[in-house]
């Protein structure tokens, strides 16, 4: 076949034959490659195109076998390529246009069964699709960005709508538990109207259906307020007559002491009141139930302690409580109550005080003090100087002395005389003689002369003080 078409177009019959047939194989071999390069790429771009887009290049024209030569052939391969291309590009444009279609139609889908709930929403939207012989890609991208406007619009109504849907739902159940809380105090049902989200009208805005629920809102919490106020003053009623049915029991069991004075107290207070001092009420049963807790446990512990007891005043104590349930007045009782919870831990007898030796006891005084708040030093042995414990605060610096005697031994004048001079010196504010027996008439009257720079603590003294301390005698 080669040599037939290379005579055919034979220029002159005195050419070099073999020069010319090598040279119009290879343009033949070039023409042919790309005519299976351009069908090849004809074939690919035809099978991804979509039915609105017809493929309709005419590859043939590449074809060496059926133009007029190689070189006809190669002169239409670009032209080819360049219609490929172009349709390549409407393709691809089709396919970017489409699924952005696509996605808004979703979208649109989605939007329109979350609105239907909603009969003042208009979801009704048509998207065209896209027309590739009548209509420029750039336009109708430009479109489906005017409709992607449009559904977000669509969609913040949706989302407002769902909001108030929630708000309604809330302020129904909120309304139902009002109900229920009202029964029990016979206040009667309040119809506050609720307009049903379902039939609110297809031209009412959101935000104003969402105004009318807070209005409603409002209204309800007003009613809250008030149920609040009434179920308050309703346990505040339950809790005075727990109160005065256990007030009725301790007058049972210390008959004489005026229980009934404090019930009378309650029932006066409660006749003058409303469901408006519900809080003054709670404060003023704060103050009775003290009362009574401290009456009691004051009493309780009289009938079980020894009287003769030094940290124990039986006759004060029961003035106290007499004032306390007579005039209703808490504070009357509360050191005594404070006293008794440190006694009721451990309480002190002057036997405790000889079970500890002479070095102990100095120690103990020292944490007698250490518990008021002092720094405390307990001396050493040698550097005694007849000051065995020094405490210190941010208001004074005391010098005391112990003396652990036993049996009749008494602390006498002279012990005072010389420890006094530590005042003097300046090394003190204040002394202190701390003794587990007692001191002698002329100490008791040295000590009044002297005055307020020197303390004496006796045995019955520091016992009474131990009592009261968080201190605890040895087992």
């Amino acid at each position: 076949m080669f040599a037939t078409v290379a005579l055919m177009g034979l220029v002159s019959p005195t050419a070099n034959l073999e020069t010319y047939l090598e040279t119009y194989i290879d343009s033949y071999q070039e023409a042919q490659e790309k005519y299976q390069a351009a069908k090849h790429r004809h074939e690919i771009i035809k099978e991804a195109a979509p039915p609105d887009i017809v493929v309709d290049v005419d590859v043939e024209t590449c074809n060496p076998d059926v133009t007029d030569g190689p070189a006809a052939a190669l002169k239409h391969i670009d032209r080819v390529h360049s219609e490929l291309t172009q349709i390549g590009k409407e393709i691809e444009q089709y396919r970017i246009v489409t699924k952005a279609y696509e996605t808004l139609k979703e979208r649109q889908e989605k939007l329109q069964r979350r609105a239907q709930p909603f009969g003042a929403i208009d979801a009704e939207m048509r998207i065209k699709d896209y027309q590739v012989k009548d209509e420029d890609a750039a336009e109708y991208r430009a479109y489906l960005k005017s409709v992607k406007a449009d559904l977000s619009t669509l969609e913040e109504s949706v989302n407002a709508w769902e909001q108030a849907k929630k708000e309604y739902e809330n302020l129904r159940e909120f309304q139902k538990e009002l109900n229920r809380r009202a029964q029990p105090l016979n206040i009667a049902d309040e119809d506050v109207e609720i307009v049903p989200i379902s039939s609110v009208a297809t031209d009412r805005e959101v935000t104003d259906y969402r105004s009318h629920l807070k209005s409603v809102r409002t209204e309800l919490e007003e009613r809250e307020c008030g149920i609040e106020r009434q179920e308050r003053y309703r346990d505040v009623q339950d809790r005075a007559k727990e109160l005065r049915e256990r007030i009725q029991l301790s007058a049972q069991t210390h008959s004489g002491t005026p229980f009934d004075a404090l019930e009378t107290d309650i029932t006066a207070s409660f006749e003058a009141a409303s469901d408006d001092s519900a809080e003054e009420l709670e404060n003023y049963l704060d103050d009775v139930e003290e009362i009574h807790q401290n009456a009691t446990s004051v009493l309780n512990f009289l009938d079980r302690v020894d009287h003769s007891h030094p940290s124990v005043d039986e006759p004060a104590w029961r003035d106290a409580v007499e004032m306390a349930l007579t005039e209703c007045y808490p504070n009357v009782l509360r050191p005594i109550a404070s006293d008794i919870a440190a006694m009721e831990e451990g309480c002190w007898e002057r036997d405790d005080l000889a079970t500890y030796t002479w070095d102990e006891f100095e120690s103990l005084v020292g944490s007698y003090y250490r518990n008021k708040g002092y720094d405390v030093e307990v001396t050493q042995v040698s550097h005694d100087g007849g000051v065995d414990v020094w405490a210190t605060n941010k208001n004074e610096t005391v010098a005391i002395q112990v003396k652990q005697y036993n049996g009749g031994n008494r602390v006498g004048r002279p012990t005072l005389q010389r420890l006094v001079s530590v005042i003097a010196k300046g090394d003190a504010d204040r002394v202190v003689v701390v003794t587990s027996a007692e001191f002698t008439d002329s100490a008791v009257e040295y000590a009044n002369e002297f005055g307020e720079g020197l303390d004496l603590i006796d045995g019955t003294d520091l016992v009474d003080r131990l009592s009261r301390s968080e201190l605890l005698p040895s087992v």
